[in-house]
């Protein structure tokens, strides 16, 4: 099978800053592939958030500031441009 396949298939494809692989298959399974990410992430945000909200805080901007960085320099297109519905 191949990797793109396999990433559709575990709902993982949307968490790859490529705009071939997280636009292959629908748009759909793009949604919920990103909500299950914010699923995953919440018992790690939740756990003793009282004593270490802060941190968790900084730690969720610095991953925000680094995936900018990321989609920058990988020069990921922005899916709004020439984007009819079709595969890109």
């Amino acid at each position: 099978m191949e990797a793109r396949s396999q990433r559709i298939c575990l709902l993982l494809h949307a968490w790859a800053p490529l705009t071939h692989v997280f636009f292959s298959f629908n748009a759909v399974s793009c949604s919920i592939s990103v909500e299950l990410a914010f699923y995953a992430t919440f018992p790690i945000l939740i756990v003793r958030f009282n004593r270490n909200w802060g941190w968790k805080l900084l730690g969720s901007f610095g991953l925000l500031a680094f995936l900018i960085f990321v989609r920058t320099e990988l020069r990921v297109p922005d899916p709004r441009w020439n984007y009819d519905g079709v595969t890109l």
